[in-house]
């Protein structure tokens, strides 16, 4: 989005939010879906979840949170998918979008624990048959994560503006 010919960085920045925000709508009514809600009243339901104040404001500010709802729609709708099909490639996308909704925002940790939860016991049998399984989700986490490598790259580089100098062990911490 920073690439478009259109409006200013701002401008730009705010529609990329606004986009993140519609494919969390859509995420959110492909699974209401999923769960056995009738199409139309799936995408009434994901248009009133979009009217709410907080979800709107994350759709006009660019921010975190626009990212950040899309990527925990995702990772509901893995899990989900998870427990229907027990397919590994439905565990492994949870760690990488694990992995990426912790390189984005905190609050990653306040929904991550309840997810994990629901896919080790709707997996269990799974698991129990191929225990090899739980490293799976543990690897693409990791690979999720390595979007932090990039934050000491970017602060030697000398930004125009750092929030915190993460060039050093100690900055990269207090982010």
């Amino acid at each position: 989005f920073e690439l478009l010919p259109a409006g200013t960085v701002a401008y730009r920045a705010n529609l990329f939010s606004a986009v993140l925000v519609a494919l969390a709508l859509a995420t959110l009514t492909w699974t209401a879906i999923r769960l056995g809600v009738r199409p139309a009243i799936a995408a009434c339901a994901a248009a009133a979840t979009g009217a709410v104040a907080t979800v709107w404001a994350a759709a006009t500010v660019a921010g975190t949170d626009a990212l950040h709802l899309l990527l925990m729609a995702l990772l509901v709708d893995r899990a989900l998918a998870w427990a229907d099909r027990s397919r590994p490639a439905d565990l492994a996308l949870c760690g990488l979008l694990t992995g990426l909704a912790l390189g984005n925002h905190a609050a990653t940790l306040l929904v991550v624990p309840f997810l994990a939860l629901f896919a080790l016991w709707s997996g269990r049998q799974a698991v129990a048959d191929q225990p090899l399984l739980l490293f799976l989700p543990i690897v693409t986490l990791v690979a999720g994560l390595t979007v932090y490598a990039y934050l000491p790259i970017a602060a030697r580089l000398d930004p125009p503006l750092a929030f915190a100098d993460a060039s050093t062990l100690d900055g990269l911490l207090s982010l």
